[in-house]
């Protein structure tokens, strides 16, 4: 969520006054006086947001967010914690469609596709092409996706894949190469791993 925050409130305030009005030394004082108090009110609530927005939270307040969330730290740094954070919003929100599993998938790995395959009887397999998934937290990864699918429903891998996957002619990834060539190390796809 991007909020833009206005820091001259007075003077568009100010700018707003009728011309017949703008020489009036009491309604200038006691717009500016009011207005200021809005732009107070403003600073407050932005910084506030801040604070407590997982993105922008840093140290204690993170630590804050994880009791509400009954996330505890566990000796994590602040952007292994955050995907924590993250993960248990995903568990308590989804109901389990398939527009949440992947969503859920998009916000854990930041991969920049995702494809999820039924299997019978169900299952799901999902390939997550080219995630950068932040180092130490695929037990997170596993149980904020295991916690957005529904109920009954079980997942037979999760394949977390680069962006130059390797593919076999015919197969469904449309940017993915097939073997390598032994004196060009820049042709041919990379293989996945399998979770």
């Amino acid at each position: 969520m991007t909020v833009t925050q206005i820091d001259d409130h007075v003077t568009q305030a100010l700018n707003r006054v009728i011309e017949q009005y703008k020489e009036s030394p009491r309604l200038i004082f006691m717009l500016t006086t009011i207005v200021e108090q809005i732009q107070e009110i403003e600073d407050a609530l932005i910084d506030l947001m801040d604070k407590t927005w997982i993105d922008t939270a840093e140290g204690e307040q993170l630590d804050q967010l994880g009791l509400l969330l009954n996330v505890t730290r566990g000796g994590f740094s602040d952007d292994v914690f955050k995907t924590r954070l993250k993960a248990a919003i995903v568990r308590y929100t989804s109901s389990g469609r398939a527009e949440q599993v992947i969503s859920a998938i998009q916000l854990l790995s930041q991969a920049n596709t995702i494809v999820l395959e039924e299997l019978f009887p169900a299952s799901i397999r999902i390939t997550a092409i080219g995630a950068v998934s932040p180092a130490g937290t695929l037990e997170e990864l596993k149980a904020g996706i295991k916690g957005a699918m529904a109920a009954a429903i079980s997942y037979s891998a999760l394949v977390i894949s680069s962006a130059n996957p390797f593919v076999f002619d015919g197969d469904p990834y449309p940017d993915g190469r097939g073997f390598g060539d032994a004196l060009d190390s820049s042709v041919g796809g990379n293989f996945a791993e399998i979770l």
